[in-house]
């Protein structure tokens, strides 16, 4: 199988095709449909797809595997207006990375058999992440010093987010190890006018859902907990500075012991 390699292309479609890698470099409005890429990485940072600089990228009902539990599915940098839409990913470290890409869209794909994150990446503004299911999680010597961290969906802030939607997705740990679930984690800025809602967890491990510095709407969610005790699922909410509705969701919310009477006075529970 042949490599996809892809620079300074504007405004085509790439349709079928069975390949190792695609790269996509300096490239606007392209479209890959309907490809297979089989990769066999050999490190945690190779990409079975790499889209850098390429505005407009659409990769659609793609089928993208590995057979090493190693490298990722796909990663964007500086390529907004980007689409993920209906590609499956299996048998990667993590599934689908990114950062500095404004409007991304990763819609109705399928990501399981990952060593760590299914979805993790820096998020830019007006990302959305609408209907996909995300399966098995296999980290290793999870839980133990300098094992594998892992969480289904990890977005972390290179600077203050707004407009984030995540909504419809199927988290599923039926199978697998019960890693942490959606962590909205503050580096630098936190996130504004943010969209959780109606989405499933079905979770071995506690923390279902964490926020931290997240304001918006988190609404008609539905925690279903495979463990008991600790591992109970829950709605992790911690310390912000703009308001934060929870609204008709399933499941145990805990509010942080932390939060100042100012911040409680922003989080409203229906």
């Amino acid at each position: 199988m042949a490599t996809l390699s892809l620079r300074n292309v504007s405004n085509r479609v790439y349709e079928g095709g069975a390949y190792t890698k695609i790269y996509l470099n300096n490239c606007t409005n392209v479209t890959v449909k309907g490809a297979t890429v089989s990769s066999s990485h050999t490190g945690i940072n190779d990409q079975a797809i790499r889209i850098y600089n390429s505005p407009g990228t659409v990769i659609q009902d793609c089928v993208v595997t590995c057979d090493t539990l190693l490298g990722e599915g796909v990663n964007l940098t500086n390529s907004p207006r980007s689409f993920i839409t209906g590609t499956s990913f299996t048998g990667f470290h993590q599934g689908i990375t990114f950062g500095y890409c404004d409007d991304l869209t990763i819609e109705n794909c399928t990501i399981k058999n990952t060593r760590t994150s299914p979805i993790s990446g820096a998020p830019g503004d007006r990302m959305k992440i609408l209907n996909n299911y995300i399966g098995d999680s296999h980290p290793l010597n999870w839980g133990l010093k300098g094992g594998d961290h892992a969480d289904e969906i990890h977005l972390f802030t290179t600077k203050p987010v707004t407009g984030l939607v995540i909504e419809g997705n199927t988290i599923d740990q039926t199978n697998g190890i019960g890693i942490l679930g959606v962590f909205l984690q503050p580096k630098s800025g936190g996130f504004t006018n943010v969209l959780i809602t109606n989405n499933k967890f079905i979770m071995r491990q506690g923390q279902a859902l964490i926020l931290k510095y997240v304001g918006g709407v988190v609404s008609f969610n539905t925690l279903v907990s495979l463990g008991t005790g600790k591992a109970t699922a829950r709605y992790d909410v911690y310390g912000g500075n703009t308001p934060l509705l929870l609204e008709g969701n399933v499941g145990f919310i805990s509010l942080d012991r932390r939060l100042t009477p100012e911040q409680r006075a922003l989080i409203t529970i229906k």
